[in-house]
């Protein structure tokens, strides 16, 4: 089945990475995702904590204002 196209967009064959310059390594040992502001519980989660989490996968396109999408991508994370 091919997906459906929304109106102006067009397919291509992969992600467009727009970046300013070279991503630097991630130190996993250091690594900190703080969650803080608006929310209930402010949390600070390390790696191995986000590991710990349930993970999930999507199957599904990405459309980019820019005006290019691609179809049937797998998306992969954790359930919140």
């Amino acid at each position: 089945m091919i997906p459906k196209l929304p109106p102006g967009q067009r397919w291509i064959e992969g992600l467009i990475v727009y970046d300013i310059g070279p991503v630097p390594p991630l130190d996993l040992q250091n690594f900190r995702l703080r969650l803080f502001g608006a929310v209930a519980n402010p949390q600070e989660l390390r790696w191995a904590d986000l590991l710990a989490l349930p993970q999930a996968q999507v199957r599904a396109d990405f459309h980019c204002v820019e005006g290019w999408s691609v179809p049937d991508l797998l998306w992969e994370g954790v359930l919140g």
